[in-house]
């Protein structure tokens, strides 16, 4: 993940774009420290989170994920690495845009529920598709009823049929969708705009807009991915989607 600092704004950027920017250990921990980091730098007022390539975020990895052969190992990665980055994100002070450009995929369409403020590609794409997997998006699932997302969640999740960009930003997804050429100028004004708030006045407004999400929604993110840890893991059904798709991609890359 690259960061660049300018002015008061700073970019973090997803940098793995031949994996489709999936998220791995290494890059969920490097989002929350920047994060936690951006918050003792009182210059910087609101944090944009973009991405390398032709997709904005493919989700967690489903190669390092199947690297998870125990509940422990699965614990320390979803647990103590992966809903951090998702924690600091809802709680920081500091306003969070997503600049999504082409495909976001599973855990990237829930690093963009977690974000303040999206603008979107009008080629964008949103799509949950872990049922076929053979796994569920516990973290979008369990943060939606905190954010007006029931019904969204339902319909991602459930039919894993993608949304384009205008759909997204009508269920509330995304909150402004510009043409493919603008959308890096587009997401800068918005960013811009953010900026000129005052930085305590700007982190009171967030974090009681946020305060159903906090106090309820991470709690149920928390049980969500202690259930598929527990019963959706480890079980034939996981087993072989996650083979199914690994040895897909092998094939593909191969």
């Amino acid at each position: 993940m690259r960061t660049v600092r300018d002015g008061h704004l700073l970019t973090l950027t997803l940098g793995r774009p031949d994996k489709l920017n999936a998220m791995n250990a290494p890059e969920w921990r490097a989002l929350h420290a920047a994060v936690r980091k951006a918050e003792d730098d009182e210059g910087v007022r609101v944090i944009v989170l973009r991405a390398e390539g032709r997709a904005f975020c493919a989700g967690n990895d489903l190669t390092a994920m199947a690297e998870c052969r125990t509940r422990a190992q699965a614990r320390a990665y979803f647990l103590d690495t992966m809903l951090p980055a998702f924690a600091a994100m809802a709680t920081s002070p500091l306003p969070i845009i997503a600049e999504v450009g082409g495909m976001a995929i599973g855990g990237g369409v829930e690093l963009i529920q977690f974000c303040d403020l999206a603008v979107a590609a009008r080629s964008a794409t949103f799509r949950l598709p872990e049922v076929r997997v053979g796994v569920w998006p516990t973290v979008f699932a369990g943060a939606a009823p905190s954010l007006g997302q029931r019904r969204l969640a339902q319909v991602l999740a459930l039919t894993t049929e993608p949304l384009t960009a205008e759909q997204a930003r009508a269920a509330g997804l995304v909150t402004h969708v510009v043409d493919d050429a603008e959308l890096a100028e587009a997401t800068a004004e918005v960013a811009r705009g953010v900026a000129n708030g005052a930085r305590a006045a700007v982190g009171h407004t967030k974090r009681f807009a946020n305060r159903e999400l906090i106090e309820h929604g991470l709690p149920a993110v928390r049980a969500a991915l202690e259930v598929m840890i527990e019963q959706t893991m480890f079980t034939p059904e996981y087993e072989h989607g996650v083979a199914g798709f690994t040895g897909r991609r092998e094939a593909a890359d191969g």
